[in-house]
């Protein structure tokens, strides 16, 4: 789990596809979407970077790219931010929601 603003943007800044989960503790949807993530973690290009990220210690970040909500799931690729979705329907639609970007 990140835990601040710094950590997160050191691995924002590595250029690779990085997909940051944002999450609390407390979410009930955000466990089930948590699972989800992990399964389509497993099945995607080891190459990326992927971060479980906790809201209340990143409060800069949120400001910036307006999270609304919890569960979040964010792409960015060259430090350019490709996806925000609140959607986590089932593991097929995360995985096809970021093979979508990752193939643009």
């Amino acid at each position: 789990m990140i835990v601040g603003e710094q950590q997160l943007q050191y691995h924002l800044a590595q250029n690779k596809i990085t997909i940051v989960f944002m999450q609390t503790p407390l979410c009930g949807t955000c466990k089930l979407a948590e699972q989800f993530v992990q399964i389509v973690e497993q099945t995607m290009d080891n190459e990326m970077i992927w971060l479980n990220v906790d809201i209340h210690f990143v409060p800069q970040f949120v400001q910036t790219y307006q999270i609304e909500s919890v569960p979040c799931l964010l792409v960015f690729y060259e430090g350019e931010l490709r996806l925000k979705t609140y959607r986590f329907s089932s593991v097929s639609d995360i995985y096809d929601q970021l093979q979508e970007v990752i193939m643009a």
